[in-house]
């Protein structure tokens, strides 16, 4: 599968997720055809959109709590954006019991208490 962006996330090693062309996102993205149209696609683990990058370099326990954790996401076991979760000033963001949706998560303008830095104005 051909991996059109790339994030990193924080470990001990190179874990990463990545965003693949699946045929999902190749249906969606047929610009060559002349059908390609504009629209907020929302894959995730779940619908192979999301993939994470191979765990390697790491322990064995850590590459299994990591696989683990990906199918729990998948799974819907574990929500990312869970609240409570306030903002670097102490302000609530995500009410406990409540999570962020789609929407919310791609127009965050905020960082959440804990994380060091400042969005660029």
């Amino acid at each position: 599968m051909k991996t059109l962006l790339f994030a990193a996330v924080v470990t001990v090693s190179s874990l990463a997720a990545a965003d693949t062309a699946s045929p999902t996102a190749l249906d969606r993205l047929n610009v060559f055809a002349g059908t390609w149209k504009s629209e907020d696609v929302w894959g995730g683990f779940a619908s192979g959109m999301l993939i994470m990058a191979p765990y390697a370099n790491m322990p064995d326990d850590v590459a299994k709590a990591g696989k683990a954790a990906e199918a729990d996401i998948a799974g819907g076991k574990i929500v990312i954006f869970q609240g409570p979760i306030k903002d670097q000033s102490g302000a609530d963001k995500v009410p406990a019991g409540t999570a962020l949706d789609d929407g919310a998560i791609a127009g965050m303008n905020w960082l959440a208490d804990g994380i060091d830095g400042q969005i660029p104005s």
